[in-house]
Parts: C-alpha cells; sequence; structure tokens
C-alpha cells in the first residue's frame, strides 16, 4: 500500500471519529502516503496529525457543480491512489471515488437501507446499528482484515495554537450548552445550577463555549449563573468567537468538559479531556463510542415520546422543538444527577 484516500464529509463531531483509526493506519503501513479529505471547516482537526501526509478542505456544495466536480475528480485521479475508503458516504463523494479509477474502495452510506455503492468489497453488518467507531471500523476491515473495535479518538494540537489558549484560572470547567437543534440542549437552568457549585466548591472559572451563532443560549447561561452569584461573575467567561484552532487549545487546557452530544463533545474527548454528556432525542448508543468511567452520559430511557424508529433499531426523536411533551427527555435529568458524575470525575 503506497498510496491511500480516506474521506468522510460530514460534521465536527463526524471529522473528529474518523482520527480514531489512523494510528493503526499508519501502523499497518508505515511508508505510505495518506491522505484525507474532510469538509475545508473541519481541516484544522487533522491538520497536526502524525499519521496524516496530507489533509484536502472540499465544500460539499462546491463538489457537486460541474466545475467543482470535475476539478476535484482530476485532483483524485492524478495521486493514483492504491485505495480508497469513503465513510459516510454521499452520492458525490462515491461517484467521485468511482470515476477516479481507485481500484480498491471500501464506500459505506450511513442509511441502513442503503446500498453501498461503487464499493468493491462488501462491508458486513449492513442495516445493523453499531457504535460509530466499529461502524468505521468495519469499512477499514472490509479492505485490511481485522481492525481493532477499542480504538478512541485522537486530536493533535500544535504547542503554537496551544500558546494562544484563553487565559483562565484553574480548574477549568468547559460548558457548552448548545447543540444542533433545541431539542437536544439540557436546560438553561440545569447548566446554570452546576456552573454554580463548581464556583462555590473549588476555586476555579468557568468557559462557556459555543459559536457566534449560539451567542444567545451562551448569554442565558451567563445571566442566570449570574443572578445566582452576582459576585463570581469575573470567574465566567464567554467564548463565542473562537476559530476551530482556539477552541481545541482551549479545550486541551480544561477539567472537565459539560455539554450536549455536540461536535465539541468529540473533540474534547480526543484531547484526552473527561466529559459528561447530556443526551436527549437520540439514544447514545451510536454517538458516545466512549468509555463510560471518563465519558459518562446522562440518558432517559424508554419514553414513549420517543416515535421515531427503523425496526431493531433504538427509538429516536426528530422534532426540533418540544412543546407537547414538554422536553422531558431533558428536564427528566437533574443537577444533582450530573453533579455526581462531577465529584468522581474531578474530586476535591
Amino acid at each position: 500500500m503506497n498510496r491511500l484516500l480516506l474521506t468522510k464529509i460530514r460534521a465536527l463531531g463526524d471529522t473528529v471519529l474518523l482520527t480514531a483509526h489512523l494510528d493503526e493506519v499508519r501502523r499497518r503501513f508505515p511508508e505510505a502516503l495518506i491522505t484525507v479529505i474532510v469538509p475545508e471547516r473541519w481541516k484544522a482537526v487533522l491538520a497536526d496529525h502524525p499519521a496524516v501526509h496530507e489533509v484536502w478542505g472540499v465544500d460539499l456544495k462546491k463538489i457537486r457543480s460541474a466545475a467543482g466536480f470535475f476539478s476535484l475528480w482530476q485532483r483524485i485521479r492524478k495521486m493514483r491512489f492504491d485505495a480508497a475508503i469513503c465513510l459516510h458516504a454521499s452520492p458525490t463523494i462515491a461517484w467521485l471515488i468511482r470515476l477516479a479509477g481507485i481500484s480498491r474502495r471500501a464506500i459505506h452510506f450511513h442509511g441502513h437501507q442503503d446500498q453501498n455503492r461503487f464499493s468493491t468489497v462488501e462491508i458486513t453488518g449492513k442495516g445493523q446499528l453499531f457504535p460509530a467507531i466499529v461502524r468505521d471500523a468495519l469499512c477499514f476491515e472490509a479492505l485490511f482484515g481485522q481492525w481493532p473495535r477499542d480504538l478512541v479518538p485522537r486530536v493533535v494540537v500544535n504547542s503554537k495554537t496551544l500558546s494562544r489558549a484563553l487565559p483562565e484560572k484553574g480548574p477549568v470547567l468547559a460548558i457548552c450548552p448548545a447543540a444542533s437543534r433545541p431539542t437536544k440542549s439540557w436546560t438553561i437552568e440545569g447548566f446554570a445550577e452546576v456552573a454554580q457549585r463548581w464556583l462555590e466548591t473549588r476555586n476555579g472559572s468557568i468557559v462557556l463555549i459555543g459559536s457566534d451563532l449560539e451567542r444567545t443560549t451562551l448569554n442565558s447561561v451567563y445571566g442566570a449563573l449570574v443572578k445566582k452569584l452576582p459576585g463570581l461573575q469575573g470567574r465566567v467567561s464567554i467564548a463565542a468567537d473562537l476559530t476551530l484552532e482556539e477552541l481545541m487549545a482551549l479545550l486541551a487546557k480544561v477539567d472537565l468538559f459539560l455539554g450536549n452530544d455536540s461536535g465539541p463533545k468529540h473533540l474534547a474527548v480526543a484531547l484526552g479531556r473527561p466529559t459528561i454528556t447530556l443526551f436527549g432525542p437520540e439514544d447514545p448508543f451510536e454517538w458516545h463510542p466512549y468509555s463510560r468511567k471518563s465519558h459518562p452520559y446522562l440518558f432517559v430511557p424508554n419514553l414513549p415520546c420517543r416515535k421515531s424508529q427503523t425496526l431493531g433499531l433504538p427509538a429516536w426523536c426528530g422534532v426540533e422543538t418540544c412543546v407537547e411533551e414538554k422536553h422531558q427527555c431533558m428536564t427528566g435529568i437533574s443537577s444533582d444527577e450530573v453533579w455526581l458524575h462531577v465529584e468522581k470525575l474531578v474530586p476535591r
């Protein structure tokens, strides 16, 4: 194996999960040139990984155009890759890999009923639910034989980036209170109560992290906390305008991450930080493939309001905003339950 192409063009968390397999690829093929294609906005996740030779950032919307598709096809074809593994494939990426003339291809479509079009090998387990890292491992296994199931993601941050991390008084609790949709977010009051206990019991600080579009949620948690402890707001900061590199540097230095199921949670895990995750409408089985000792989660099981389900798979809920059921999947998680995990992960 001289040249290997890996692709995963999805969300931040998916990009982080891909890193779980990179060290094993490098161990198997120590001399291979490994190229990875990910969304342009997430390139920093892989930029300093020692197993990767080159990272190509792409915009899926652009490569769906004739000009963008042809440009990327030319670039891939020119490299003459020996094999390609296409994780969480889209039709566009699958066609690109096929037309580029790569002879050995493991192409996996996430949909349980979707065919793995243009794959030259059979990827086992189609139609079954696996933890995300195991599902990806099956793709590597289809090409390269038995593949480890117990891998964990690893993100590398260079020393220059680390030096730019926000100066916080330790110990530092990072809270990420927003999510991809409102129903995946725990309560503002819950986050504020845990933050209050952290400040009262530890001589540390809180950093509220999120994107600029999530600033309203960050401000709400900040406001609720200041009402509880008006004299301690100087130990609470909002980080809503960080670059991905700055976010990685910050998370690499925190003592604990608390948040919903989101990309920053996966980043914190990959940076070796302990985490606590709040799951609501979706079962954690697939998207939390981590040790519960270092990365516990809270989840209210067996709620009848999780009505979306494919036969044989866990039930879930896809609504954006929950009114009828009063968001019981998240309101059913108390700050006392969360705090028990805080005490275990960061003892006084």
